[in-house]
């Protein structure tokens, strides 16, 4: 599936994905600093190939090098995408859509001014997630609820927690108690 010979209306609806605004990340570094919270991030393996395809979007792609080309009557084989490939100029749409279809499923509130940030609260306790495409910046005040998100996430995706935090999107990451340097 070769992305730069997507049409779109034929292949692909829309192609527009947001990502966190870099002004939001360093708000909610700050946020986190001033409420006293905690600070983790994530990052998802193959993120892009978890996504399923829109069903009003469908693509063909002739096996890769190595596997079988022709069927036993010498036709040749396509097989029919069905998960977001990388190029695919939908891909980045479809793991956001997915995504924050999986973070409202287990309590998260989006923020209505910045579309990868999420809320929760529960039990008293704040957790608020802020999406960069594959990586996540977490923020949360009770570790065990945060513990417990990462593993709902293992559970579905293949995802590397880091925490504490050192690195978030290229973006060096330190922290002290009430201060947070980044370079």
């Amino acid at each position: 599936s070769r992305g730069d010979l997507m049409t779109q209306d034929v292949h692909y609806k829309r192609s527009h994905a947001p990502t966190m605004m870099h002004v939001s990340q360093r708000m909610l570094f700050a946020l986190g600093c001033c409420c006293g919270m905690q600070f983790a991030g994530g990052d998802f393996s193959q993120a892009f190939c978890n996504a399923p395809l829109d069903p009003s979007e469908h693509y063909y792609m002739y096996p890769p090098p190595g596997a079988r080309t022709h069927d036993d009557e010498g036709r040749r084989i396509v097989w029919r995408v069905v998960k977001s490939l990388y190029g695919g100029k939908n891909s980045a749409r479809n793991w956001y859509k997915m995504l924050s279809k999986w973070l409202r499923s287990h309590g998260f509130k989006r923020c209505s001014t910045e579309p990868c940030v999420f809320t929760r609260r529960q039990q008293g306790n704040t957790m608020i997630v802020g999406v960069y495409v594959d990586d996540l910046l977490v923020l949360y005040d009770d570790r065990a609820q945060f513990d417990k998100l990462a593993d709902d996430i293992k559970r579905d995706f293949d995802f590397t927690v880091q925490s504490p935090l050192e690195d978030m999107c290229g973006i060096e990451v330190t922290e002290s108690p009430g201060t947070v340097t980044l370079t």
